[in-house]
This record gives C-alpha cells, sequence and structure tokens, in this order.
C-alpha cells in the first residue's frame, strides 16, 4: 500500500465531490426538462379540445338557428297581397266590364281609357 501526500487526497476527495454536484445539476435538469414538456404536452392537449368543442358548439348553435329560423318563418307574401302592391277592389259585375287599372292608385277604368282620371297615370291592361 502505498502512502498518498495528504495534499493528493484531499484533491481527489474534492474532485469527488465536483463530479457528485456535477451529476446532481444534471439530474435536476433533466427533471426540469422532462416538467417542461409535460407543462407543454397539456397546453397543447388543452388548446386542441378548446379549439374542437368550440368549433362543434358554433356548428350546433347556427344549425339550431336555422331550424328554428324555418320553423317559424310566415309564409311568404303573395305579390297581389303585397303592401306596395295595388289593392284590386272586389269583383262587381259592372267591374268585370273595367279592364284596365291605374297602377299608382288601384283604381279601374274601361277598356277604351288611356290614362287615370286622379293622377293622370298610363293604365296598364288587366289579366
Amino acid at each position: 500500500m502505498s502512502l498518498a501526500p495528504p495534499c493528493a487526497l484531499a484533491a481527489q476527495a474534492l474532485d469527488g465531490q465536483r463530479d457528485g454536484q456535477r451529476d446532481g445539476q444534471r439530474d435536476v435538469t433533466a427533471r426540469e426538462e422532462l416538467a417542461s414538456r409535460r407543462r407543454l404536452l397539456f397546453a397543447a392537449v388543452v388548446a386542441t379540445l378548446t379549439i374542437t368543442l368550440g368549433a362543434a358548439g358554433l356548428f350546433l348553435l347556427r344549425r339550431t338557428r336555422d331550424r328554428r329560423a324555418s320553423a317559424e318563418a310566415p309564409p311568404p307574401i303573395p305579390e297581389a297581397a303585397s303592401p306596395t302592391a295595388p289593392r284590386a277592389k272586389p269583383r262587381t259585375p259592372e267591374a268585370a266590364a273595367l279592364t284596365k287599372i291605374c297602377p299608382a292608385c288601384g283604381e279601374r277604368f274601361a277598356s277604351s281609357a288611356a290614362r287615370c282620371d286622379v293622377d293622370k297615370t298610363v293604365l296598364v291592361l288587366l289579366n
């Protein structure tokens, strides 16, 4: 057995401590890196689920609105009953002889008339 000088023993002990610290630092760094990866994976999964559920919710909401709108929509107003169309007067035997109408006021005239007596608008033929 050889005896090493005391400073050599101290240097070996100090090197051993440094190696242990380096190994400990490597373990801590590896653990932190693993924790960072897990946090990133968790955030990615949560973001993906949020986007997917949001898109599905918007799709279903729009689909429900479309169904409600089509169920509650009143039937379309025929052109003859629209507020802008001239209102036709009830058909009587004497009205049957009148074959022209004023598009502005709705007054009926004989087929020989060319203009409305009230507003001087050109008359149109009745169907």
